[in-house]
């Protein structure tokens, strides 16, 4: 049984730490305002925000890594995954209740 105990919070731990990796790659402004977008080509997001290639592909990469967006062959179009539109919606739920606790106190 200790075994499964511990197989249970090596598991929790490393889910932990990519929702929270997750939450950091999708929380800067621009790569949020990015995924907002999708779908695009990683020429799109280049010309739509204004990045030359390093920096795009540098944040499409962190993307990637974190399971956010699917980037297939050169040239496709760049897709949200599940992940992706959990954490849209999650953020949209919590700008609504941002709003009514401003309300609140001011």
């Amino acid at each position: 049984m200790a075994n499964l105990n511990e197989g249970k919070e090596i598991v929790d731990k490393i889910s932990e730490r990519y929702t929270l990796s997750l939450f950091r790659v999708a929380s800067d402004e621009l790569n949020f305002r990015i995924l907002n977008c999708l779908p695009l080509t990683v020429k799109e997001i280049e010309k739509e925000f204004k990045l030359s290639a390093m920096p795009a592909n540098r944040r499409i990469n962190q993307m990637v890594d974190v399971g956010l967006i699917m980037k297939n062959k050169r040239g496709e179009e760049i897709t949200k995954t599940k992940l992706t539109e959990q954490f849209i919606k999650i953020i949209h739920e919590l700008k609504r209740d941002v709003v009514s606790e401003l309300a609140r106190i001011i």
